[in-house]
Protein backbone atom coordinates (compact mmCIF):
# COMPACT_ATOMS: atom_id res chain seq x y z
CA UNK A 1 0.00 0.00 0.00
CA UNK A 2 1.49 3.54 -0.82
CA UNK A 3 1.17 6.73 1.12
CA UNK A 4 1.05 8.71 -1.75
CA UNK A 5 -1.83 9.03 -4.32
CA UNK A 6 -1.73 8.87 -7.84
CA UNK A 7 -2.02 12.27 -8.45
CA UNK A 8 0.88 13.44 -5.91
CA UNK A 9 3.11 11.24 -7.47
CA UNK A 10 4.31 13.37 -10.57
CA UNK A 11 5.09 16.70 -8.09
CA UNK A 12 7.19 14.35 -6.18
CA UNK A 13 9.30 13.18 -8.86
CA UNK A 14 9.39 16.56 -10.39
CA UNK A 15 11.37 17.75 -7.21
CA UNK A 16 13.43 14.82 -6.20
CA UNK A 17 16.00 15.31 -8.54
CA UNK A 18 16.57 18.81 -6.86
CA UNK A 19 16.80 16.94 -3.08
CA UNK A 20 20.21 15.36 -3.67
CA UNK A 21 22.45 17.82 -4.67
CA UNK A 22 20.61 20.00 -1.88
CA UNK A 23 21.83 16.95 0.65
CA UNK A 24 25.15 16.77 -0.71
CA UNK A 25 25.24 20.77 0.15
CA UNK A 26 24.10 20.03 3.45
CA UNK A 27 26.57 17.12 3.52
CA UNK A 28 29.70 19.06 2.40
CA UNK A 29 28.67 21.82 5.29
CA UNK A 30 28.09 19.69 8.03
CA UNK A 31 31.73 17.61 7.05
CA UNK A 32 33.27 20.93 6.89
CA UNK A 33 32.48 22.08 10.26
CA UNK A 34 35.21 20.14 12.08
CA UNK A 35 38.45 20.98 9.78
CA UNK A 36 37.23 25.27 10.53
CA UNK A 37 37.10 25.02 13.48
CA UNK A 38 40.86 23.28 13.68
CA UNK A 39 42.44 25.64 11.69
CA UNK A 40 43.05 22.63 8.53
CA UNK A 41 42.30 25.76 6.24
CA UNK A 42 43.56 23.26 2.53
CA UNK A 43 40.88 20.74 3.09
CA UNK A 44 38.50 23.58 2.85
CA UNK A 45 39.11 24.41 -0.55
CA UNK A 46 38.45 20.94 -1.65
CA UNK A 47 34.90 21.20 0.44
CA UNK A 48 34.02 24.69 -1.03
CA UNK A 49 34.58 23.25 -4.61
CA UNK A 50 32.16 20.34 -3.53
CA UNK A 51 29.47 22.70 -2.17
CA UNK A 52 29.63 25.19 -4.99
CA UNK A 53 28.98 22.00 -7.42
CA UNK A 54 26.19 21.13 -4.98
CA UNK A 55 24.97 24.69 -5.29
CA UNK A 56 24.71 25.32 -8.73
CA UNK A 57 23.27 21.59 -9.35
CA UNK A 58 20.46 22.52 -6.69
CA UNK A 59 19.68 25.85 -8.93
CA UNK A 60 19.59 24.16 -11.97
CA UNK A 61 16.99 21.53 -10.72
CA UNK A 62 14.96 23.51 -8.73
CA UNK A 63 14.21 25.94 -11.96
CA UNK A 64 14.08 22.62 -14.17
CA UNK A 65 11.17 21.86 -11.72
CA UNK A 66 9.48 25.24 -11.36
CA UNK A 67 9.24 24.76 -15.57
CA UNK A 68 8.09 21.67 -15.92
CA UNK A 69 4.76 20.66 -14.90
CA UNK A 70 1.55 17.63 -14.79
CA UNK A 71 0.84 16.17 -17.87
CA UNK A 72 -1.86 17.82 -19.42
CA UNK A 73 -1.44 18.21 -23.33
CA UNK A 74 -1.90 15.66 -25.87
CA UNK A 75 1.54 14.08 -27.17
CA UNK A 76 4.85 13.66 -25.96
CA UNK A 77 8.35 15.15 -26.91
CA UNK A 78 11.56 13.38 -27.66
CA UNK A 79 15.09 14.94 -27.91
CA UNK A 80 17.82 12.90 -29.66
CA UNK A 81 21.09 14.21 -30.70
CA UNK A 82 19.93 18.04 -30.64
CA UNK A 83 16.55 17.04 -32.84
CA UNK A 84 13.60 17.90 -31.16
CA UNK A 85 10.51 15.89 -32.09
CA UNK A 86 7.11 16.42 -30.62
CA UNK A 87 4.53 13.56 -31.33
CA UNK A 88 1.08 15.33 -31.26
CA UNK A 89 -2.03 13.88 -31.76
CA UNK A 90 -2.87 12.73 -35.53
CA UNK A 91 -5.57 14.97 -35.64
CA UNK A 92 -6.00 18.91 -33.92
CA UNK A 93 -3.95 22.23 -34.05
CA UNK A 94 -0.64 20.62 -32.72
CA UNK A 95 -0.09 17.60 -35.38
CA UNK A 96 3.89 17.35 -34.22
CA UNK A 97 7.12 17.89 -36.21
CA UNK A 98 10.90 17.53 -35.49
CA UNK A 99 13.27 20.17 -35.60
CA UNK A 100 17.27 20.61 -34.76
CA UNK A 101 18.60 23.21 -32.58
CA UNK A 102 21.02 24.23 -34.73
CA UNK A 103 18.32 25.71 -37.42
CA UNK A 104 15.85 27.46 -34.81
CA UNK A 105 15.50 31.40 -35.15
CA UNK A 106 13.71 32.28 -32.57
CA UNK A 107 12.02 31.02 -29.33
CA UNK A 108 8.24 31.98 -28.71
CA UNK A 109 5.60 31.11 -25.62
CA UNK A 110 2.24 31.36 -26.50
CA UNK A 111 -0.24 31.93 -23.52
CA UNK A 112 -3.65 31.31 -23.43
CA UNK A 113 -5.22 31.52 -20.28
CA UNK A 114 -8.16 29.20 -18.61
CA UNK A 115 -11.66 30.34 -19.48
CA UNK A 116 -12.47 29.01 -16.03
CA UNK A 117 -12.02 32.22 -13.87
CA UNK A 118 -10.04 31.93 -10.68
CA UNK A 119 -8.44 28.43 -11.95
CA UNK A 120 -4.81 28.55 -12.61
CA UNK A 121 -4.93 26.45 -16.01
CA UNK A 122 -2.99 27.63 -18.52
CA UNK A 123 -2.53 27.00 -21.78
CA UNK A 124 1.17 27.58 -23.00
CA UNK A 125 2.67 26.49 -25.82
CA UNK A 126 6.63 26.61 -26.93
CA UNK A 127 6.66 27.99 -31.01
CA UNK A 128 9.84 26.90 -32.14
CA UNK A 129 10.70 29.15 -35.36
CA UNK A 130 13.01 28.52 -38.33
CA UNK A 131 14.06 27.35 -41.98
CA UNK A 132 10.51 28.70 -43.04
CA UNK A 133 8.53 26.41 -39.98
CA UNK A 134 6.90 26.64 -37.27
CA UNK A 135 7.04 23.77 -34.42
CA UNK A 136 4.51 24.17 -31.99
CA UNK A 137 4.90 21.81 -28.74
CA UNK A 138 2.60 22.08 -25.46
CA UNK A 139 4.45 23.14 -22.76
CA UNK A 140 2.66 20.53 -20.24
CA UNK A 141 2.80 17.55 -22.78
CA UNK A 142 5.05 14.12 -21.94
CA UNK A 143 8.89 15.00 -21.85
CA UNK A 144 8.67 18.72 -22.58
CA UNK A 145 10.77 19.15 -19.53
CA UNK A 146 13.48 18.03 -22.00
CA UNK A 147 13.42 21.21 -23.78
CA UNK A 148 14.78 22.65 -20.93
CA UNK A 149 18.22 20.85 -21.54
CA UNK A 150 18.08 20.95 -25.50
CA UNK A 151 17.72 25.13 -25.27
CA UNK A 152 20.46 25.11 -22.56
CA UNK A 153 23.21 25.63 -24.87
CA UNK A 154 21.14 28.85 -26.72
CA UNK A 155 23.07 31.85 -25.30
CA UNK A 156 20.98 34.67 -23.95
CA UNK A 157 17.73 32.83 -23.61
CA UNK A 158 16.07 34.55 -20.07
CA UNK A 159 14.86 30.94 -17.74
CA UNK A 160 13.90 33.78 -15.35
CA UNK A 161 11.11 35.36 -17.91
CA UNK A 162 10.26 31.57 -19.08
CA UNK A 163 9.09 30.80 -15.48
CA UNK A 164 6.97 33.80 -15.12
CA UNK A 165 5.83 33.70 -18.64
CA UNK A 166 4.10 30.22 -17.29
CA UNK A 167 2.03 31.71 -14.86
CA UNK A 168 1.18 34.33 -16.85
CA UNK A 169 -2.44 35.13 -16.38
CA UNK A 170 -3.26 37.29 -20.06
CA UNK A 171 -3.65 35.65 -23.58
CA UNK A 172 0.08 37.12 -25.12
CA UNK A 173 2.82 35.26 -27.07
CA UNK A 174 6.39 36.49 -26.12
CA UNK A 175 9.81 35.94 -27.53
CA UNK A 176 12.23 34.08 -24.80
CA UNK A 177 15.09 33.68 -27.24
CA UNK A 178 16.26 34.99 -30.87
CA UNK A 179 19.28 34.06 -32.85
CA UNK A 180 21.69 36.88 -33.01
CA UNK A 181 23.21 38.39 -36.09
Amino acid sequence: MSLRGPSTRPAWQRWALALWPAALAVGATYSAWPWLTSGHWPSLAGIAVVLALAVGLTLGEIRRACLSGPITAPGFVSVVERRIRFFGPTIGPLPGGVMDVAEIERIELDVDPSPIPDTMDTDVTWRLIGGGRVLEIPAHAAGAEQLYDAFAPLAGIDWDAVAAVMSEPYMARYTVWEKQG
